[in-house]
């Protein structure tokens, strides 16, 4: 009679968790959803790196055209500041040569007046100047002053005239240098309308890439919040599952008091040992090691640490078992399958959910080494998976946590190694 009672309490338990809407499946199928966000979210994140890098090499060619750009400005002041120097030297010549324009002219009469004294009077000249003189004296200083006169004014003459022929070589040295000055200028200006034009372009190019990566970003952004609330949402659904589970055994707790009180004289001796959470595995409420011994050593134990990919000091959260690619892992309790699949840092991951508020955490394993589906019932030591090095990993390891349950939308962790027996 006593067996059949608390068979009933265990059947009637069962059945009520059976019962419950929360199912590994729906765990699975979100954690489906998950991983295709973040697969997007890495895809958006490679293009954003692209985006950025692209970036990087139009600001360094836009860098790199101001240098040029200033500096062809500075050439092109440089010729300008040579150009109106050449002007104004052009000015100061054509105004000394028009200055000894009017002074040859001006000599060339006095001394067409002389010559005409001289030249054109003849004998009267001479007769003139002896009837002027007051001796022979006087005649031969007069006319020798004359003479001098005309003389020097002929001297001066071709002074002027040496200097006018030199001022117009000078004029048309500098015409020809200033002209030389403006093809080099045009040629600086065609050369500054070419700089500015490859400008703009880069300039435009800058502004799609960066309308490009603030589009992603806001798409990466959109990825985390899809992730998050996914995360949410199975944090939630576990949050559930863990109070499903609390009042479904306190309501057997509960039957099997009332019945003990109506069966204090039935035997117990047919008790099934523990109930079960919609046919999940109840736990044994002690956890073994996740491998034989002696075939792995442990790498790095749980809490601060220089991550061997990162370098960044951080938590680690929980132990890593270092082993050869292909040694066994096994359940380290008994319990339902939570996750088998990719994980985002973890490769490929399994979760078990042992039914008494802890869960363990199996990473790195490749694709084909898990032998477990979402869903499923494992038996403590039953085999999980091999051995892998996927994901965020440096060599071949079991990475291998153990959550008392969720903080937020993650999970809470505590040291492995002071449960494993």
């Amino acid at each position: 009679m006593k067996k059949k009672a608390l068979f009933s309490a265990v059947l009637a338990s069962s059945l009520l968790f059976s019962s419950l809407p929360v199912t590994a499946d729906e765990i699975s199928d979100l954690q489906s959803k998950r991983e295709a966000q973040e697969n997007k979210k890495s895809q958006l994140q490679a293009d954003l790196k692209d985006v950025q890098k692209d970036m990087g090499s139009v600001e360094d060619k836009i860098s790199g055209l101001n240098k040029v750009i200033s500096a062809n400005l500075a050439d092109i002041s440089t010729v300008e500041n040579k150009i109106n120097k050449t002007k104004k030297s052009i000015e100061d010549t054509e105004h000394k040569i028009e200055k000894a324009n009017n002074d040859l002219e001006k000599k060339k009469k006095i001394l067409s007046k002389n010559l005409r004294i001289m030249y054109s009077k003849g004998k009267v000249s001479y007769i003139e100047f002896l009837f002027r003189s007051e001796n022979v004296s006087d005649f031969l200083y007069r006319f020798n002053s004359l003479e001098d006169i005309a003389q020097a004014n002929e001297k001066l003459y071709k002074e002027i005239q040496v200097l006018l022929d030199l001022l117009r070589d000078q004029k048309d040295k500098l015409v020809k240098d200033k002209a030389s000055l403006d093809k080099q200028k045009a040629k600086l200006d065609t050369l500054n309308k070419t700089l500015k034009v490859q400008q703009a372009e880069q300039l435009d190019a800058m502004q799609m890439l960066q309308a490009q990566e603030h589009h992603i970003s806001n798409e990466v952004d959109e990825q985390d919040n899809a992730i998050n609330s996914i995360n949410s949402e199975i944090a939630s659904i576990i949050r559930k599952r863990e109070e499903a589970r609390r009042q479904a055994l306190e309501k057997q707790r509960q039957q099997q008091q009332q019945q003990q009180q109506n069966n204090q004289n039935q035997s117990n001796n047919n008790s099934s040992g523990g109930g079960d959470f919609g046919n999940e595995i109840e736990s044994t409420g002690q956890f073994a090691m996740p491998m034989k011994a002696g075939t792995y050593y442990i790498s790095s134990y749980f809490g601060m640490r220089i991550h061997p990919v990162t370098g960044v000091a951080k938590g680690h959260n929980g132990v890593d078992f270092a082993a050869s690619l292909g040694t066994p892992i096994y359940a380290i309790d008994s319990g339902t399958v939570l996750f088998a699949g990719p994980a985002s840092g973890y490769g490929h991951w399994v979760v078990i959910d042992h039914n008494n508020g802890f869960y363990s955490i199996y990473g790195h394993m490749y694709a084909n080494g898990i032998y477990v589906m979402p869903g499923q019932t494992v038996t403590k030591g039953q085999k999980l998976a091999v051995v892998g090095s996927d994901g965020t990993s440096t060599g071949s390891h079991l990475h291998l946590s153990l959550s008392n349950g969720f903080n937020g939308s993650t999970f809470s962790y505590v040291d492995p190694m002071t449960y494993l027996k």
